[in-house]
């Protein structure tokens, strides 16, 4: 049997119709199904008539045949290549585009191979919306096909999951494919640019959920946490101060686990400021004096050094210059809040933070603004004095005798969610 399809528009002439042919036959199997670019045919063994995304995926093929007008190009693709290998970058983006195509007419991120008549898998399937770092089974990268269809339906979709917070719908994805004749995801993605589409931190979440990373330097907002999985690859952020006040960026890992906050003053991440280096369970932070460095941005990066799991990120401007007392909430999502001190020369004063209940753990901190350094960046290691040893509901103090000028007051909240009172005496 041969069934006749036409793509009218789908290639750089929207009066274009290109007829394809599908060839199938219950009794005749030519070898797996495929696309035959010389005879603008598709063929199929007799067990993939049903399989609804094997033929659309083949169409999909045919789409990109026609919209290149034919100028075909070597692929690399090895046979067998599989949705979750890694192949080549040009078979990556062939088959990913592919792959894609026969997940978005259905406007399903489930690949369906086999489906009976009530939608339900009955042969193999793929979920390009569940699968991230740390997938069991897959490669990671631009020349893996199911990353590239993956990151192309997080461009398009709504959704929000894990770093892909982002989605554009479909005509600014297809109007570059139709616009230009690339041969890698990555020469895709470069066509975007040309294009003038969204290519920075929110566009490229959604290729680092799937494993592509192009620069991605995920956004912290201050006072707003982030919760992120093992750092493995490391994880880059992007923070940017916006007052002449101390600032602080923290980062709580699993309690067995250690991980190390690295501070850049680039985002090419060349000119390393800092490292704070805590050790497994105990809260990272970095503050940074924007009474002496200028406001701008600064690039945090996240780094495994043993163990795993979830951890919290968060980044935080100043609460303001700290005069006597104040309160502030911290739930359990709040990692760290900071003030400004400024005493006058030779001033010795106390300073206690006093938790509300008796689950909250609180940490003080005192930075020296005059011993912070030529680059007037502090890590946990580097403060002046530290309160740490109270423990859950009890307080803790540090009394401190500081040269005249604005210093750095660094509250952790180690665990637990209420109200923390701070004094000065």
């Amino acid at each position: 049997m041969t069934a006749r399809w036409r793509c009218c528009g789908c290639s750089n002439s929207p009066w274009d119709c290109r007829r394809t042919d599908i060839n199938w036959h219950p009794d005749d199997d030519p070898g797996g199904a495929f696309y035959r670019p010389s005879e603008d045919e598709i063929y199929l063994p007799p067990q993939d008539a049903d399989d609804r995304n094997v033929v659309v995926h083949e169409m999909g093929h045919a789409v990109m045949d026609d919209t290149y007008e034919e100028n075909d190009f070597d692929s690399h693709c090895p046979d067998p290549h599989i949705i979750t290998g890694t192949s080549h970058v040009n078979c990556a983006w062939s088959e990913g585009f592919a792959d894609w195509y026969g997940v978005a007419v259905f406007g399903d991120p489930v690949y369906r191979d086999r489906t009976d008549t009530n939608n339900d898998a009955s042969g193999f399937t793929v979920d390009f919306e569940k699968h991230t770092w740390d997938t069991g089974g897959w490669d990671d990268g631009d020349a893996v096909e199911g990353r590239v269809a993956g990151a192309l339906w997080d461009l398009v979709d709504t959704g929000t999951e894990g770093w892909d917070a982002y989605g554009e719908g479909l005509s600014p994805v297809w109007n570059t494919f139709l616009d230009h004749r690339v041969t890698t995801f990555r020469e895709y993605w470069d066509a975007r640019v040309a294009d003038g589409r969204e290519t920075g931190a929110p566009a490229l979440g959604s290729l680092f959920q799937n494993t592509i990373d192009y620069g991605y330097r995920n956004p912290l907002t201050s006072h707003q946490s982030q919760t992120r999985p093992t750092p493995d690859p490391a994880h880059n952020y992007r923070f940017d101060t916006t007052k002449v006040f101390w600032s602080v960026v923290a980062l709580r890992p699993p309690t067995t686990a250690d991980y190390d906050l690295r501070l850049y003053d680039d985002e090419a991440q060349n000119n390393l400021l800092t490292t704070s280096v805590a050790g497994a369970g105990v809260t990272d932070f970095v503050a940074i004096n924007s009474n002496r460095r200028p406001t701008g941005d600064y690039y945090p990066r996240v780094s495994l050094i043993s163990g795993s799991g979830d951890y919290r990120i968060e980044a935080d401007e100043t609460e303001g210059i700290f005069s006597g007392s104040t309160t502030v909430t911290m739930g359990t999502d709040r990692l760290a809040a900071v003030w400004d001190i400024c005493p006058l020369n030779g001033e010795k004063a106390t300073y206690t933070v006093t938790p509300s209940g008796t689950d909250q753990d609180p940490e003080l901190f005192v930075l020296n603004a005059d011993r912070s350094g030529g680059d007037n960046v502090v890590t946990r290691l580097g403060a002046t004095e530290t309160g740490d040893a109270g423990g859950p509901g009890a307080p803790e103090s540090v009394t401190v005798d500081l040269p005249s000028g604005c210093h750095g007051l660094v509250v952790v909240n180690k665990a637990g969610n209420g109200t923390y009172t701070l004094t000065k005496s």
